[in-house]
């Protein structure tokens, strides 16, 4: 089966366009990919120098805290600073803070002024 000359020619064309694009994806993501490695060695650095810089401070605080004591006689409580990290659950407030939602029981409710209206509605003592 023949095709038009012109359909073949635009088929053709169209076909090197979209070798060209890809050919400037394909640099553009090897250059992602470098700054990636990049940015991840840094933050490896960084950590490290972080890590120290806590470490240190921790001391510091420690150290005080002991030469405080010995020349005063006053006894303070010494701050810690510990590592945390995205995502982990310390981030977050304990699960104590948290409101609970189980049920008390009836002699809890009871010791807590709450008692059920007639039509199911919950009553508190005011």
């Amino acid at each position: 089966m023949w095709i038009n000359r012109q359909f073949f020619e635009m088929v053709i064309a169209d076909n090197k366009r979209q070798q060209d694009e890809m050919r400037v994806v394909h640099a553009e993501a090897l250059s992602t990919a470098a700054v990636n490695t990049t940015l991840l060695a840094q933050k490896a650095k960084d950590d490290i120098t972080v890590d120290w810089m806590r470490h240190r401070i921790n001391a510091l605080e420690k150290h005080n805290a002991l030469l405080l004591a010995k020349v005063a006689g006053i006894h303070v409580p010494v701050p810690e600073i510990v590592p945390t990290r995205p995502g982990t659950l310390s981030e977050f407030p304990s699960f104590q803070s948290m409101p609970s939602f189980e049920d008390v029981g009836e002699d809890e409710a009871k010791r807590l002024g709450i008692s059920h209206a007639e039509d199911g509605l919950l009553v508190y003592k005011s």
